[in-house]
Parts: C-alpha cells; sequence; structure tokens
C-alpha cells in the first residue's frame, strides 16, 4: 500500500499573509519606521533626564539655600560671655578661669542658659553677689569683685587674702602690688576666710595705704615699696616694748608702723591718719622707702598727744 505524502505544515507567518508573499521592500519600510521609533524614544528619554536633573539642582540650591540660612540662625543665637565692669587688674588669667567655672567661652543664647552659667560661677571665689542675664548678643555677668591685699605662703603654696579676709587661690597678676603677710599664723583652704585679728590688721593697713596712693599726686604708688607686712607681735604678745606691726621696704627697710587700725590711742601712738601723713612725708622727700634710714619709725605722735580711750 503506497505511503500518502504527509502535507507540508503552514509557518505561523503564513496564517496571517492572506496568501500573499511579503515584499522585501516592505521590509525595509518596517525596520525604517522601527529605528525612527527607537531614536525618538531615546530623546524623548534624554529631555526626561535633562529636565530631572534640572529639576533636582534646583531642589539642591533651595536646600543649600535653607541650610545657610538655618547656619546663619544658628550662629546668630550664640553668645559670649562678657563680665562688666572688670577691674583693671582682673586679667587675661582669671577671665579665663572664669569662662571654665561657667563651662564655656560661647553659649546658646536660650532659656535656662542664664541660670546654668550662674551656677558653675558659685565656684569662682574671686567673685560675689554674682548675676547673670541673657542678652540679644551675650551671657551679661554682673558681679562684686574680691581683691587680693595680702599675698600669704603657707607650707610652699601661695594664696591670696582678699578686703573680705577671703582666702583665693593664687593667680600671677603682673605688676599689682600685693606684700606679703608674714606672722599670721595657719591659712585655711581657698573658699574660707582668714578671721583673726592679725590678718584683718594687716588687711586694713593694706587698703588704707591703698587708698592713699589712688588720692595722692604721687608718680609711683607708696604700696609698690613695701615688700611684707609683719604682724606676729600683733598687740604686743611677743614684746611690749617693740612695735606690734612692721612693714618691710624692698630692700629689707623697717617702716614702724605699731598699733592695729583702731587701737592707736589706746597704746599712745599717732593717728592713722598722721602716721599715713608721715609716711607719705618721708616718700615724697626722698621719692623711696629704701636706703634712706635705717628704719622709718611712725608710732610716736609730731603734733598732740593722744589721749588712751
Amino acid at each position: 500500500m503506497a505511503r500518502r505524502k504527509k502535507k507540508k505544515a503552514q509557518k505561523p507567518s503564513d496564517w496571517f499573509s492572506f496568501g500573499k508573499k511579503k515584499s522585501k521592500s516592505g521590509g525595509k519600510r518596517k525596520k525604517a519606521t522601527e529605528t525612527s521609533a527607537a531614536v525618538s524614544y531615546k530623546i524623548f528619554l534624554g529631555i526626561l533626564a535633562l529636565g530631572c536633573v534640572a529639576g533636582g539642582v534646583v531642589i539642591g540650591f533651595n536646600y543649600l539655600d535653607k541650610h545657610v540660612q538655618a547656619t546663619s540662625s544658628v550662629i546668630a543665637d550664640y553668645g559670649q560671655l562678657y563680665l562688666v565692669g572688670k577691674p583693671d587688674w582682673f586679667n587675661s588669667q582669671l577671665m579665663q578661669n572664669v569662662e571654665i567655672a561657667a563651662g564655656s567661652k560661647h553659649f546658646a543664647l536660650e532659656e535656662g542658659v542664664a541660670g546654668y552659667v550662674a551656677e558653675g560661677l558659685e565656684s569662682m571665689l574671686w567673685l560675689y553677689d554674682v548675676k547673670v542675664q541673657t542678652t540679644s548678643n551675650s551671657i551679661k555677668i554682673t558681679a562684686g569683685f574680691r581683691k587680693p591685699m595680702a599675698l600669704v605662703n603657707y607650707k610652699g603654696k601661695k594664696y591670696y587674702v582678699a578686703d573680705d579676709l577671703m582666702v583665693l587661690d593664687y593667680v600671677p597678676l603682673g605688676k599689682m602690688a600685693i606684700p606679703e603677710m608674714t606672722g599670721y599664723g595657719d591659712v585655711p583652704v581657698a573658699g574660707e576666710a582668714m578671721d583673726s585679728d592679725a590678718v584683718a590688721s594687716a588687711v586694713a593697713i593694706i587698703k588704707i595705704i591703698n587708698k592713699m596712693d589712688s588720692i595722692s599726686e604721687i608718680e609711683r604708688p607708696l604700696l609698690g615699696e613695701i615688700s611684707s607686712i609683719d604682724v606676729s607681735n600683733l598687740g604686743g604678745r611677743q614684746h611690749s616694748k617693740k612695735p606690734h606691726i612692721v612693714l618691710r621696704a624692698n630692700d629689707g627697710t623697717q617702716v614702724y608702723w605699731g598699733a592695729s587700725v583702731g587701737e592707736a590711742s589706746r597704746y599712745v601712738e599717732a593717728s592713722e591718719k598722721e602716721k599715713l601723713a608721715m609716711l607719705y612725708a618721708f616718700y615724697a622727700e626722698h621719692g623711696t622707702l629704701q636706703g634712706v634710714a635705717k628704719f622709718i619709725e611712725l608710732r610716736y605722735p609730731q603734733k598732740e598727744l593722744p589721749t588712751p580711750k
């Protein structure tokens, strides 16, 4: 039996040919159309990408501008410590100590910072009655200043005694005249008062000399000529006939001051006013307390004999 010939299967592409073959020219046109569409699509994508980049640049500049404004605002909201009414002797080292005690040199000008600074300054012994205020551009500190009157050297360590007898930590103060005090006894730690008659007497004498320097028409302060003040014989406790308080000039010349302030008439001595007059008259005549006399005597009245109380 003869085998039947298998019909040749039609190609799928022939299903939609409607019995006609595709011409070569038609294929070329289709290919050209596809190529043109691809180019147009790429151009569209390029334009879209450029638009995105431009938009991103604008957004970036807007963000940068806002960031700069925000940064400027933060900088403007910071202020520096400002200590009102600093005396001439309050040097840069002391100001640095204020900044350390406060916690910084610059602070954000925000609520609560004044209280924070005031709390930190409680440890700054050189200031008292401290008040802190936040202003538009600074942290303003108003306070009283403890002025060092005498230097004490205790067990190899230096301290100052302030005008209110408070013991202060030592800070070099350049050319400021601060006599050393001797014969005072023990020294408490910094932050405590040296509440003794000997210390109070020495500080009182230094105060009145300091005041006399400020009102006298002299080129150089007399206090700068005095290196130390000895209160070891206060009240004549060591020797009743010797001067109770002795000032020493820089070259060792002794100035016999005598009784403590307020006690002159009790020991039949010249008043403090007369003692100062004699001392400054000697200084004005010689221009120094050094190398002129073996000692300078201030105890004996020159005008009238005081009446003991």
